[in-house]
């Protein structure tokens, strides 16, 4: 068996396969300590499967340092293809911080991507600041100017508006009915 501090050098490894499998090891572990070398790798890694397997990772073993670090991926250029990925990872937490840059993500050109984001936006259950759904209810606004001609994603941004909403009010959210919007 392959020690703790083998598995953290190996996945500091330039060899992706080795950074891969020992991230692999150490997630199931569900080792604290890996948290901050993997951060780095969802950060700064040139592969994208591993910054990938790094999203999922922090997922797996609920590192809550490794939401704000989830969000600056959704913001990088370089990730664009995989932002479906890092969304879905975002979802054992709470993200009302974030609920503006989820608003925006809910009018995303991509399926995957508005769909994790508005799935996260019907999970949350408290309250939500003021200032916060004010920002998200701004981003909404300007996603719905932008993709009111589009049959399938202006559905996802009105629904957003809904949840809103009922977030403010503290009632219920509103179903989706068999991926039929209301």
């Amino acid at each position: 068996m392959v020690s703790i501090d083998e598995l953290l050098s190996q996945l500091r490894s330039e060899d992706a396969e080795t950074a891969s499998e020992a991230m692999s090891s150490l997630c199931e572990l569900g080792v604290g300590i890996a948290v901050p070398p993997i951060l780095e790798i969802l950060r700064d890694h040139s592969d994208p499967r591993l910054r990938m397997q790094a999203a999922l990772c922090i997922r797996d073993i609920k590192a809550l340092e490794g939401l704000p670090v989830l969000v600056e991926a959704l913001r990088d250029p370089k990730n664009s293809s995989y932002r479906g990925t890092f969304v879905y990872a975002m979802q054992p937490f709470d993200c009302r911080p974030y609920v503006a840059e989820i608003a925006r993500l809910v009018g995303d050109e991509v399926f995957e991507v508005r769909e994790m984001a508005l799935q996260l936006m019907e999970e949350m259950n408290l309250s939500l600041e003021l200032a916060s759904i004010q920002d998200a209810r701004q981003i909404l606004t300007e996603r719905l100017q932008e993709c009111s001609s589009d049959p399938e994603v202006s559905p996802y941004v009105t629904h957003a508006f809904k949840i809103l909403n009922a977030l403010e009010s503290n009632e219920p959210r509103p179903e989706r009915g068999a991926g039929v919007f209301d």
